[in-house]
């Protein structure tokens, strides 16, 4: 299963932990937790399309930091969004096994990972790794959600729509399609967040430490400002829609849902996000979800 063509893509990875996960406030924060420092060498495990990676680097004048991924559409997705921003010089993104890190040992300073250890097949040999190319002295870094769904969340104060009503149906049997033919259980084959610091400290890291992290959404945000929510509302669009074209590449589909089914979801999925750009600008409907993330950092001693 390609984790960008049929779970998250590039996009999705964006726009979701740009909104969703990290406001700005926090990113300095997070970096002095994990302890970020000038002309560290950092490497980020399982990068995605790099909004991680490129945390970190923005809070560094001088330095490397190194992505990697298994997968080559977010490295590719990654590498076009550091030529966009200038910070080639800084970055460098490979694709490469977690299971297998293409470095020497005691090469980075600092290794992070960020929604990783909940969803990589061998938690174990991974963090081997990890410690593996990190220096003496150096540390070791995850953020992880407390869970992979909404811990608290509202459906929102919509008219009553009969179209909103038929989307939502098509919707709900659309996302049973995509579990029943790629289970959460097998995509996500890590570790739960909960038992990811004492598998640290049972694993030979020291001095681990926990910070607790807050997440929360909503497009009725006053603090979102009419470009950010017209950019978080295309993106969706757009991942959602693509998401289903790939999906329609697999012959199992038509066990769970129709050709005729899908083309009506599309057409409603389209009108939603009409209507909800014709709404930017209200603070009435309340649709949100929100949740925790936890950062566990600990240090490294050989």
């Amino acid at each position: 299963m390609q984790w960008s063509c049929f779970f998250q893509s590039p996009r999705y990875l964006e726009i979701t932990r740009k909104y969703h996960l990290v406001s700005p406030d926090l990113r300095p924060l997070i970096c002095s937790y994990i302890g970020v420092k000038e002309n560290m060498t950092v490497l980020d495990v399982g990068c995605g399309s790099g909004f991680f990676t490129r945390l970190v680097a923005e809070n560094m004048t001088a330095g490397r930091v190194v992505g990697v991924d298994i997968d080559a559409v977010h490295i590719d997705a990654a590498k076009k969004i550091i030529g966009a921003d200038g910070l080639t010089e800084r970055i460098e993104f490979i694709t490469a096994d977690a299971l297998a890190l293409p470095f020497a040992d005691d090469s980075f300073d600092l290794v992070t990972s960020q929604t990783f250890f909940n969803v990589v097949k061998g938690s174990e040999n991974a963090l081997a790794e990890m410690i593996r190319v990190t220096k003496n002295g150096g540390v070791v870094a995850s953020l992880d959600n407390m869970t992979l769904g909404n811990q608290t969340w509202h459906t929102g104060y919509y008219q009553e729509l009969a179209w909103l009503t038929r989307f939502r149906v098509l919707e709900k049997k659309v996302l049973q399609m995509f579990m029943m033919i790629y289970p959460l259980g097998k995509i996500a084959a890590g570790i739960p967040t909960s038992e990811i610091p004492h598998f640290f400290a049972a694993r030979g890291l020291k001095n681990v430490r926990i910070y607790g992290l807050g997440r929360v959404f909503s497009l009725s945000n006053a603090a979102m400002d009419a470009a950010e929510k017209a950019e978080y509302i295309h993106c969706l669009y757009e991942d959602s829609w693509e998401k289903v074209h790939n999906y329609r590449q697999l012959p199992q589909i038509t066990q769970y849902i129709t050709n005729a089914e899908l083309d009506e979801y599309l057409a409603l999925l389209t009108q939603y996000r009409d209507y909800q750009l014709a709404l930017i600008g209200e603070n009435l409907i309340w649709d949100w979800n929100g949740g925790g993330n936890l950062l566990t950092v600990a240090d490294v001693v050989k």
